[in-house]
């Protein structure tokens, strides 16, 4: 007696993993920055005024940037300000610094908030990433290409 398997499609299946990938990873990319450009927007918008501090020459909002890195897991955004008063903005500061000046100032948070408003838009559209992606998997269409394409302009929709 003579078993013989046979598995159809693979060829086919094999096309639909490595599309599957390469949609991630260039989609993974795309929300990273869409995330990146979100946040930058959301911190700038929490530093003009109060509760967060005030503008005067426009400075600290011009040092408020956003840079998508790779990881070993795919892509991040990272919102940061290279501004000297960066810190004691967010956080407050009460004391004496290195140069003996006194401080005491109030912390006038404008990263974190902006982190905590934004953060279910983010965990929104990876889902919707997940789903795409599967879609892609199973032979669907990947949507459209380029800046914006891949998700549609996913954040703008969330809102």
């Amino acid at each position: 007696m003579v078993y013989e398997l046979r598995v159809q499609g693979v060829d086919e299946a094999a096309r639909n993993i490595a599309n599957a990938g390469a949609f991630a990873v260039a989609a993974q990319l795309e929300l990273a920055h869409d995330f990146g450009a979100r946040m930058q927007a959301a911190v700038r918008g929490r530093a003009t005024g109060r509760p967060g501090p005030n503008v005067i020459t426009g400075q600290y909002l011009a040092s408020i940037l956003y840079l998508v890195q790779a990881t070993a897991g795919g892509y991040e955004a990272v919102v940061y300000s290279d501004a000297p008063q960066s810190m004691r903005l967010e956080l407050g500061f009460y004391g004496t610094d290195s140069l003996g000046r006194t401080y005491n100032n109030a912390p006038l948070p404008h990263f974190g908030p902006a982190y905590q408003e934004q953060y279910p838009y983010y965990v929104a559209a990876q889902a919707a990433l997940a789903a795409q992606v599967a879609a892609v998997g199973n032979g669907g269409a990947g949507g459209g290409g380029g800046r914006r394409g891949r998700l549609g302009g996913l954040f703008g929709r969330l809102r």
